[in-house]
């Protein structure tokens, strides 16, 4: 996350009193994470943000109405939709659906930047909603300590989306990623999960799954070969 991005945060998503778990749940109190609507559409297939051309085109003309566009990627690829989400609505309506940003909640992080980043999620997500988007809420956590405030604000019953994109190949991660997982089947019964990567071994409950494959390395490779971002 760019400089410019972390203090749109700071700025935008800010706590009263000192970065700690106390401080954290007074102020979530006072002011909750905002909740979003529950949403049952499923798109064909997915696109990345930074994939998204930046520029209004005619209709079938780089855009893609059967595309879900998701954030599952570095934080710095989609730091310009988080410091100014509106900017890119008139593009954005030429496809299927939007994913909430996934912004970065990592175990290293201080709590308080980690609610930061889940706020920032479900209050973009709000303002899609309220524009008229289909907005599907993405799922990210930690570890355990996370799990107090990683779920407020999503819908139960509804379509939501998680991503095993870099906790599969590591040994601490993947445990803790199948605690969120279980855990979050628990708290908010999604009526179907989006999964975004390779599904991991571990049991993944009974709730139906619609897997999509994680193509950001091909789009890298794309990138590399002599495609310019839009």
């Amino acid at each position: 996350m760019n400089k410019q991005a972390k203090r749109y945060l700071e700025n935008h998503f800010r706590f009263s009193g000192e970065s700690n778990s106390n401080s954290v749940v007074v102020s979530l109190e006072e002011n909750p994470i905002p909740t979003l609507d529950p949403v049952f559409v499923v798109p064909e297939h997915l696109v990345g943000f930074s994939d998204v051309p930046k520029r209004d085109l005619p209709l079938g003309q780089g855009h893609d109405i059967e595309a879900g566009v998701h954030f599952y990627q570095d934080d710095y690829r989609f730091n310009s939709f988080i410091t100014r989400p509106g900017t890119y609505f008139s593009i954005l309506e030429n496809y299927h659906s939007i994913f909430t940003p996934d912004c970065s909640v990592f175990r290293d992080m201080e709590i308080a930047d980690q609610v930061r980043s889940i706020r920032c999620s479900r209050e973009i997500g709000r303002l899609m909603q309220d524009y008229g988007f289909s907005v599907i809420p993405t799922v990210s956590w930690s570890d355990e300590r996370s799990f107090s405030y990683c779920f407020d604000g999503l819908p139960s019953d509804s379509v939501i989306s998680v991503s095993s994109v870099g906790v599969m190949r590591d040994k601490e991660a993947l445990p803790l990623f199948e605690l969120g997982y279980k855990e979050m089947l628990k708290r908010l019964n999604p009526s179907l999960v989006l999964f975004y990567g390779s599904l991991p071994k571990f049991d993944l409950g009974n709730v139906p799954i619609r897997q999509y494959k994680n193509t950001n390395y091909a789009w890298t490779e794309k990138n590399r070969s002599g495609r310019k971002e839009a």
